[in-house]
């Protein structure tokens, strides 16, 4: 009998941590989504916003993964309203227990993917490059000398793997009329990123012009 009640505890128990697993990201992934959002646009001297946040404890277990759709990068002066970066979808994969990091902690991503992508690269009459966004104030600055790279408050890439999946890149610089297009791009990588040196395995597919 008390096998039996023992049995039974360990049952409720094992049940409750499931529907729990089942339950999370449906519960949290608004919160999640808050958090990003606030990491990219703090440290960005850009707009970033997405449509919305799937979060999965299963698919890619021990580590979470995370899905954010139609995330878009809008550029500020001096290039203001331009789309620097669109992506369908961007899969993330990380430690369970980042997700409830706070804004000023970093989250480790271990795997990146990157589907139907679009990214706009342009360097004005000026010299400036749309890319150049990140923040540069007083306060980024001093992080910058006094924290580690492990210390940061944003993303720690740490990565194994890689991918991105039919997507698009150009390249147009209007100081030295250069112009570079990728189209039906894909490419992938994989590799130790958390070591100081490591080789990294890559291919990559595209329709070039130049």
């Amino acid at each position: 009998r008390l096998m039996k009640k023992i049995l039974k505890i360990v049952g409720v128990f094992v049940l409750a941590v499931v529907v729990l697993l089942i339950a999370a990201p449906f519960l949290l992934k608004d919160q999640i989504a808050q958090v990003i959002k606030d990491k990219l646009n703090n440290s960005l001297n850009a707009q970033v916003d997405f449509a919305e946040v799937d979060l999965s404890l299963f698919s890619a277990f021990p580590d979470a993964s995370l899905n954010l759709k139609k995330l878009q990068v809008i550029n500020k002066e001096p290039f203001v309203g331009d789309t620097l970066f669109y992506s369908d979808a961007i899969k993330l994969s990380l430690p369970v227990m980042d997700l409830f990091n706070e804004v000023g902690e970093p989250i480790e991503v271990h795997e990146l993917t990157i589907d139907d992508a679009i990214a706009r690269l342009k360097v004005n009459a000026t010299g400036a490059a749309n890319w150049d966004i990140a923040v540069r104030d007083s306060a980024f600055a001093k992080a910058e000398t006094t924290q580690t790279p492990q210390e940061n408050t944003g993303f720690v890439f740490d990565l194994n793997h890689y991918e991105i999946n039919n997507s698009s890149f150009s390249y147009i610089d209007e100081e030295s009329k250069n112009v570079l297009l990728l189209n039906e791009l894909n490419h992938e990588g994989t590799g130790d990123f958390s070591l100081n040196e490591s080789t990294l395995q890559t291919i990559t597919n595209a329709k070039v012009t130049y």
